[in-house]
């Protein structure tokens, strides 16, 4: 196993195909990958302002709590307004 819990290529520690491990006890498959949007949209905010962005949590919310689009751009570019990113 690698340093941060994932699986070297080439090693014998290798888990059988389609297994992963859990990077924390009790989390399921999609709760590291697909955080709620809530805790999401905090996380993202917080990832902004590090990088000197000013993102607003609520309007970012309603964007991660949004129907799924089958055209990415239409969430993307919001995501990236509400995080102070680019503006639209």
């Amino acid at each position: 196993m690698g340093c941060c819990g994932c699986f070297v290529a080439g090693r014998g520690d290798r888990p059988p195909t389609g297994t992963r491990a859990p990077t924390r006890a009790g989390a399921g498959p999609d709760e590291d990958s697909f955080p709620q949007p809530d805790d999401a949209a905090r996380r993202a905010v917080g990832r902004a302002a590090g990088a000197g962005h000013e993102g607003a949590g609520e309007p970012l919310l309603d964007v991660l709590a949004s129907a799924a689009d089958p055209l990415a751009e239409n969430l993307f570019f919001p995501l990236l307004d509400r995080l102070g990113v680019v503006p639209l």
